[in-house]
């Protein structure tokens, strides 16, 4: 199945006006099979209805043959989310949405690229693309405050990351960890590999491997050079350089690990797709994490929708229970010690040019003069607007350039002698320029 990965809103609508035309077209094709499908879910028919649709690891459509981009995506960073933060958000599941939705776009964008899903051997140009996209994304984050450019680049570098475990013989080799070189930073050249005229593959059926050499299968169109008799194919149903004498036979060899069905992967491999899969999952999670030294903690942050507002208690001395709330979100009550941070991550899905409002209450002082601050500290993809205070039902405004606020702080003072006073801080999203329409 084929999916776009423009940023273009219109060309995202017209892919999936496609998707589900082909979905509907695959079930009325397969009728007598009664295939149970939505705009997520395609139960698998018997007879490798799905024809030359499935090229590579699963898109998003089919559940029951194998794992696809989408499952491999979600594991592995909502694994990391958790390991990293605890609890995910649904800003942190926003993130995830968009970079699933950009590498099965792939497909569509970039069907024939060789480069984009490691086919014919083509190592060196996808090693390439997945630096160049590395550096789009760290671009986006660190320059541009942009991470839903990010997202879009990381998922259709995701998408070349995984393939490598589909196509190529890594796991026939006997791997059971990710390959040290490919999909990792700094990108260096591959090393072991089974380039030029080196044989593969039987030549008889291109599916039995016949090298200890790091290889990929070649697959119709998008193979990148002239197919040579000695090297392997993708293999299964839609691999259209599959001979149509061993096609007539049932016979649809190959290298490809991208389900566990007969028809799409040949059966000397379809057990591989297990230990490809979870190869493909564990080598996305070290992509991202690579990511880490050149965009630090906080660029890592905000592409994965982490972004916290934290709050400190700068009372040297005293500690204070606060409740904290956005909009009409259930409030967080935190106990804060002396000097004490709480980071509060549990953000909506953030639009550029939204104003959300932040209720602060609990912040009390001893003080007859409250020279007790505590400070509010936002991401730099947010800016305040407008600030009040609000003691024994009187609320007093402040402009919000009135020495309070400085850059992304703002100091929050306690009226001494009060037990209870009440913040409302009005903020506004901003460099989310690239945030798709809703």
């Amino acid at each position: 199945m084929h999916f776009r990965t423009s940023a273009s809103n219109k060309s995202r609508t017209q892919t999936w006006l496609i998707t589900c035309f082909m979905v509907l077209a695959y079930g009325f094709l397969n009728a007598g099979d009664a295939p149970a499908f939505n705009i997520v879910s395609i139960a698998h028919p018997k007879d490798c209805g799905l024809g030359g649709l499935l090229t590579e690891f699963l898109p998003s459509l089919v559940t029951d043959i194998g794992k696809s981009h989408k499952e491999i995506t979600e594991d592995a960073i909502r694994e990391l989310d958790n390991d990293r933060y605890g609890p995910i958000t649904d800003q942190m599941e926003k993130a995830i949405e968009f970079v699933v939705l950009d590498n099965i776009f792939v497909d569509a964008e970039l069907g024939g690229s060789a480069p984009a899903h490691v086919d014919g051997e083509t190592f060196g140009r996808a090693q390439a693309r997945l630096s160049s996209l590395s550096s789009e994304v760290v671009e986006a984050l660190k320059t541009a405050k942009d991470p839903f450019a990010a997202r879009a680049k990381l998922g259709q570098a995701l998408h070349t990351v995984q393939d490598f475990y589909a196509h190529s013989n890594w796991v026939n080799l006997g791997n059971s960890e990710v390959h040290p070189q490919f999909g990792r930073q700094p990108f260096n050249p591959i090393s072991g590999l089974a380039g030029g005229d080196s044989p593969t593959c039987d030549s008889f059926t291109n599916g039995v491997l016949s090298t200890a050499l790091l290889t990929t299968g070649y697959y119709g169109s998008s193979s990148g050079r002239a197919f040579i008799g000695t090297k392997c194919h993708h293999g299964g149903k839609s691999d259209t350089l599959v001979p149509p004498s061993s096609v007539a036979l049932g016979n649809y060899a190959g290298i490809n690990k991208d389900t566990t069905s007969t028809c799409h992967t040949p059966t000397s491999n379809h057990g591989l797709h297990a230990p490809a899969a979870l190869l493909a999952t564990k080598a996305t999670r070290k992509f991202i994490e690579e990511l880490e030294p050149l965009v630090g903690a906080a660029g890592l942050d905000l592409l994965l929708g982490a972004t916290p507002l934290t709050f400190q208690n700068f009372n040297a001395s005293s500690p204070v229970t606060v409740s904290i709330r956005l909009d009409s979100e259930t409030a967080n009550t935190v106990d804060l010690n002396p000097m004490q941070t709480f980071s509060y991550r549990n953000l909506p899905a953030l639009f550029s040019g939204d104003t959300h409002t932040i209720v602060v209450r609990g912040l009390s002082s001893a003080s007859v003069t409250g020279l007790i601050f505590y400070s509010l500290n936002l991401p730099t993809h947010l800016e305040f607007v407008s600030y009040s205070t609000n003691v024994s039902g009187h609320s007093v405004s402040f402009p919000i350039d009135g020495g309070q606020v400085f850059g992304n702080r703002l100091l929050l003072r306690p009226f001494g002698g009060f037990p209870e006073v009440e913040h409302r801080i009005k903020i506004r999203v901003v460099g989310l320029d690239a945030s798709p329409a809703r």
